[in-house]
């Protein structure tokens, strides 16, 4: 009798393993696990490597002569030949100076690291970055879950999940903390970041969290009087409060403590450090000078991989993408929330200093910058006014803009 239960029970079990819906489960199961290695081995879901069909490796530069033949003129990366001509930007004295000017690499032969900051800019950085990854099929640092890489607690978030990797990017949001970033940069390369105007960049916080929060936003006496009856750095605050600071790891190297925010010597001592440790520090408001010098930072990148589409705008000069009335302080409470944000202040004024000194020595070494910058602003511009004109901008263009993996 024990026998015959057993066979029936084997020819049950056989039977439940042979529906169709269990082996669709199994097969569902292995294609996910497929995908994961995929993704953990920086491969995309998109690919551009037919925009790069004419591409070059760093080590057999292009002539310049040879440009116009060898590129079709409707497959320069992202940007049709007519755009970047009526820029100037195939012109031979241009392109002489500047073999990779229209021409991509397939390497960049350098780990890169971006150190996304809030409300500057970053998310339209960070596609650009996308962009240069997988069209190279370069291997980035993926979060196990959701997008960021620990932050706000520290970088990467949980290390046993990157224990013994390395990557070629590093781009999702991270609080800065340069030893760290070395240990998963799989060869030595430029690490950049970027920064915005400090009270500009606050007020835009404000309004853009002033929804996505527990606290709202009541009045400015409510939030002066919420941030400094803090003594530590509190969830949220750091939205609005030194904002940048936080990303960089200002909090974090003073255990989220704010008792050092008004010390200007600590302040600067930080500030130093940082200096030595970024490679590039942008000003958004500065943004085609920035992106130039990155450039220069990272050899093999054409021109036409710095073009972008301005992402995360929040709504306009007058209300919130959510349809909520934008708020502003008055001069009084302009002054308070200055004082408030002194480190990102002194961090600001030292890079902007600084992005002026490169900036000045990199255009007497090459002059040719300046009809570069101009032709960028160009092109830039060029693309702003005609994004909507399918004659002018390809759809293949736009959803190169517009999609990328977080």
């Amino acid at each position: 009798m024990r026998r015959k239960n057993t066979l029936e029970e084997k020819k049950n079990v056989r039977g439940i393993c042979n529906t169709r819906s269990t082996r669709a489960l199994i097969l569902t199961v292995l294609l996910t696990i497929y995908v994961w290695n995929r993704l953990d081995e920086g491969i995309g879901r998109i690919y551009l490597d037919d925009i790069y069909t004419d591409s070059v490796d760093l080590n057999s530069s292009p002539k310049s002569s040879d440009l116009s033949e060898s590129l079709s003129k409707d497959i320069y990366p992202y940007v049709t030949f007519d755009l970047l001509s009526g820029c100037g930007l195939t012109s031979k004295t241009v392109t002489d100076q500047d073999p990779y000017l229209l021409q991509p690499s397939h390497t960049l032969n350098q780990s890169i690291a971006f150190i996304k900051t809030h409300k500057t800019g970053s998310s339209t950085l960070a596609n650009m970055v996308w962009r240069w990854v997988h069209a190279r099929d370069l291997k980035r640092m993926v979060p196990r879950t959701g997008k960021n890489l620990g932050w706000p607690s520290p970088f990467p978030g949980k290390k046993w999940f990157f224990k013994g990797k390395k990557f070629d990017a590093i781009y999702n949001h991270a609080v800065f903390n340069n030893d760290e970033f070395d240990k998963y940069m799989k060869q030595p390369g430029t690490k950049f970041t970027i920064l915005r105007e400090p009270l500009a960049r606050t007020i835009s916080a404000i309004n853009y969290y002033m929804d996505k929060t527990p606290y709202g936003f009541k009045s400015w006496r409510a939030l002066f009087s919420r941030l400094k009856s803090n003594n530590v750095m509190k969830t949220y605050d750091f939205y609005v409060q030194n904002g940048m600071a936080f990303d960089l790891g200002w909090y974090e190297q003073h255990n989220y403590s704010k008792k050092f925010d008004q010390n200007v010597t600590e302040i600067q001592a930080f500030i130093d450090t940082l200096d030595k440790q970024l490679d590039v520090v942008m000003i958004m408001e500065r943004m085609d000078e920035s992106l130039l010098l990155l450039r220069d930072a990272i050899p093999g990148l054409s021109i036409s991989e710095f073009v972008y589409r301005a992402a995360n705008v929040n709504g306009n000069d007058t209300v919130t993408e959510t349809k909520l009335t934008k708020v502003y302080p008055n001069e009084k409470e302009t002054e308070k929330l200055s004082e408030i944000i002194l480190v990102d202040r002194m961090i600001y004024d030292h890079f902007n200093k600084r992005l002026t000194r490169e900036w000045n020595s990199k255009v007497r070494q090459s002059p040719h910058l300046e009809e570069l910058k101009d032709g960028l602003s160009c092109l830039q511009k060029k693309i702003d006014d005609n994004f909507e004109n399918d004659r002018v901008i390809s759809e293949e263009m736009k959803v190169v803009f517009s999609e990328w993996i977080l």
